[in-house]
């Protein structure tokens, strides 16, 4: 899998659909739930056959037969690669609270990751 894969535009938002839905119920995704819960504009047999070539690429499974689909761990990876959008809020959140937690005011959240982890103390 370590060739990139073009995913149609459809194909994404249906991945991204699925891994929410998953997230969310814990339960195998079918098309009909994407048809009712994600305004896709698409039929449920559209949303089957994207399932189908995104099970081919290796992005979710099928634990059997009459069940519907669940994302792969590559499915995640690129869900959260590509696919989801981050929150301003949330990102803010969580540099104030390592600010703090670290008391280091002058130091960036891009200036502790690219650092080497000998400068950390522990």
């Amino acid at each position: 899998m370590s060739e990139p894969i073009d995913l149609t535009h459809r194909q994404q938002q249906i991945l991204w659909a699925t891994v929410r839905h998953y997230v969310a119920t814990a339960e195998p995704v079918g098309s009909k739930a994407l048809v009712d819960e994600y305004n896709l504009s698409v039929s449920s047999a559209t949303i089957r056959s994207g399932m189908g070539v995104l099970e081919k690429v290796g992005l979710l499974y099928q634990p059997h037969t009459s069940a519907g689909r669940i994302p792969s761990d590559f499915g995640y990876r690129l869900y959260v690669d590509e696919l989801m959008t981050p929150s301003q809020m949330l990102a803010g959140q969580v540099t104030g609270l390592l600010s703090d937690r670290l008391n280091w005011q002058s130091w960036s959240i891009e200036a502790l990751c690219e650092e080497p982890r000998s400068y950390y103390p522990i």
